[in-house]
């Protein structure tokens, strides 16, 4: 009797031993997490635009297009020097034709070769540019939708005071029911913006190389790139105009294609042609130079009024400071029901994200600016959704 009292007794310690263990997670009786956690990647803006500049799309196809300007002129040269050893020898059929036939298109290579040098530099400054965009549109997502956010509680809120009203038969159900619908088409649209959101960030990451499902923040900006910021008409067309690659690719062909003209062996049909080909080029250079200079004038007047906007909301975001802390007092003296303080919130945080969205506007006004005066035309800033709810 004893001995069974005994052994009934360890398998009594054995189980509350057990339930411990499983209560507490310790021991073997828990299988241990193998799950990795998944590394939070932090970029900067500087980041974004030098990962850019090496890993945009554009970027890779240019890089592999010089790769074939390359060979092409390893081959003419190669094809070159053949032609230079057959003309050497004496009494060779048709070397001299085959010579220069093969120096022309030495020349030619070693033209598109540098042609091609001077693209992906161009390639990877507008990458920079459009990687810097790309980054300024993603955080001005997330404040979108925190404001979003900041919405819905306060929908929220005046849906519960509503029903309360309505208990006391202070308002009437429709009154109700057209709050409790703005909450659903403003879920629905949060639902798109957190969507629009991923999409975005699949962009950003294929811009830097990265796979799209990599789990990133975007450090927040405490001080931009120093920039020139004063720029004139007349000077800014002129340096951009200089500057161009295509307008330096442009005037080198209609060059190419006066000399041929001038040339003489040719048959009047032929002139006739190649000169319509210089009649068309010479177009494409007008229409060109003409965009630049609509580009500079945009440009300069688009500089001008992000900054007027940028005091503007400079003014409204500290008038919203201000009406937030008064809120704030006017609640604890009693004066003003605690859910006003969510409007407050609300119209502070709205004011901030336009204040934010203002700089990031000038700052890409000051680097396209910037990017024209070395004639490089800047891509259209990335569409972010309307910070407007």
């Amino acid at each position: 009797m004893v001995m069974d009292m005994k052994i009934q007794m360890k398998r009594w310690m054995a189980a509350g031993l057990c339930l411990t263990m499983l209560l507490s997670g310790g021991g073997m009786l828990l299988a241990a997490d193998t799950t990795t956690p998944a590394i939070v990647k932090t970029y900067t803006l500087e980041e974004i635009k030098t990962l850019s500049g090496l890993h945009a799309t554009q970027v890779l196809t240019q890089e592999a297009e010089n790769k074939i300007t390359d060979a092409n002129r390893f081959s003419a040269e190669m094809d070159y020097y053949d032609a230079l050893y057959a003309a050497s020898i004496v009494g060779a059929p048709g070397a001299d034709s085959m010579l220069e036939v093969a120096r022309m298109s030495y020349d030619n290579a070693i033209e598109n070769q540098q042609n091609a040098e001077d693209a992906l530099l161009e390639v990877q400054l507008q990458a920079e540019y459009d990687g810097e965009s790309r980054f300024l549109a993603y955080l001005e997502m997330e404040d979108t939708l925190a404001q979003m956010d900041k919405t819905l509680a306060l929908q929220a809120e005046m849906l519960r005071i509503e029903k309360v009203k309505l208990m006391l038969g202070m308002t009437t159900q429709i009154s109700v029911d057209k709050i409790a619908l703005q909450i659903s088409e403003l879920k629905t649209n949060i639902a798109a913006m957190k969507n629009a959101k991923i999409l975005a960030g699949f962009e950003l990451m294929n811009q830097i190389g990265q796979p799209e499902d990599t789990v990133f923040v975007l450090a927040g900006i405490t001080e931009y790139p120093v920039l020139k910021e004063i720029f004139d008409y007349e000077t800014l067309s002129e340096t951009a105009y200089l500057n161009s690659l295509t307008l330096k690719q442009l005037n080198n062909a209609i060059e190419d294609l006066e000399e041929d003209i001038d040339e003489g062996n040719l048959f009047a049909a032929q002139k006739d042609q190649l000169a319509a080909q210089e009649d068309k080029l010479k177009l494409s250079r007008s229409q060109f130079s003409y965009t630049l200079k609509v580009l500079t004038q945009n440009g300069i007047y688009n500089l001008a009024a992000s900054q007027t906007n940028l005091d503007l909301l400079k003014g409204k975001l500290a008038l919203a400071q201000k009406t937030l802390d008064q809120t704030k007092l006017m609640i604890r003296l009693g004066a003003a029901a605690p859910y006003t303080l969510l409007n407050s919130e609300l119209e502070f945080l709205t004011a901030q994200n336009n204040y934010e969205k203002a700089v990031h506007d000038r700052y890409l006004s000051l680097r396209s600016l910037n990017l024209l005066e070395q004639g490089v035309v800047a891509a259209a800033p990335a569409n972010t959704g309307s910070s407007e709810v």
